[in-house]
C-alpha cells in the first residue's frame, strides 16, 4: 500500500510509504529506496510504482541486494555507504574498506 493522501504523510513512513528522503524518516529498519522514475521498489507493488522519483520506505531483501541510497552525496545522512549501496561517484563516498564501483548499465557488481 503507498500513502496517496493529502497532507503530511505519517511520521515514521510504514513500508511501501513515500515520500522520504532519508532512513530516518522510515519505521524501525526499513530503509528510504531512492529511485530515478518509475523504477521498481522492491517488496511493494501497486500504486508505489505509479508516483515518477517518489522515493518510498521499503524492507532491503539483504545486505547483498543492489540498493539505491542517495546520490552526489545527498542525502548527507545515508552516507557513507554501505555494502552494495548506490550511488557513489568517489571511493569516499563509501564506508572505510568499501570502494566505489564504477559501471555501465546493469553490469554486475562483485559481491552484491
Amino acid at each position: 500500500r503507498t500513502f496517496s493522501g493529502s497532507g503530511a504523510p505519517p511520521n515514521p513512513l510504514p513500508e511501501c510509504h513515500g515520500d522520504c528522503d532519508d532512513d530516518t524518516q522510515c519505521e524501525g529498519d526499513l530503509q528510504c529506496f531512492q529511485r530515478k522514475g518509475t523504477e521498481e521498489v522492491p517488496g511493494c507493488v501497486g500504486d508505489a510504482l505509479a508516483a515518477p522519483s517518489t522515493d518510498y520506505c521499503a524492507r532491503r531483501p539483504s545486505l547483498d541486494t543492489v540498493w539505491m541510497k542517495g546520490d552526489n552525496g545527498n542525502p548527507a545522512a545515508n552516507f557513507p555507504l554501505g555494502l552494495c549501496e548506490g550511488d557513489c561517484d568517489t571511493d569516499a563516498q563509501c564506508q572505510p574498506g568499501l570502494v566505489c564501483q564504477f559501471r555501465s548499465g546493469n553490469e554486475e557488481i562483485p559481491g552484491c
